[in-house]
């Protein structure tokens, strides 16, 4: 096991001492964050449209003019910024 982990370490350095490695390194690790990023905003509307009453409460409130869908979107991205 022991000599697996320095393999790998070692493949991991050699990568990283190389110019396009490294750059494909840093794509893999903003593709991470970004998909990351994406998974928790996901989760945090749902969680808030389902303090609101769901998706069919909010077309409700959109179709009887008491909201319009930007102003909606930008009501739910408020509740999870604070």
């Amino acid at each position: 096991m022991a000599q697996l982990l320095a393999s790998i370490e070692a493949h991991r350095e050699r990568v990283l001492a190389d110019h396009d490695g490294q750059a494909r390194q840093r794509r893999r690790l903003i593709a991470q964050v970004t998909d990351l990023v994406k998974g928790l905003l996901s989760d945090r509307v749902e969680a808030a449209l389902a303090e609101r009453g769901g998706l069919a409460q909010l077309a409700e409130s959109i179709l009887a003019g008491e909201r319009d869908p930007y102003s909606a979107a930008e009501e739910l991205l408020a509740t999870i910024e604070s």
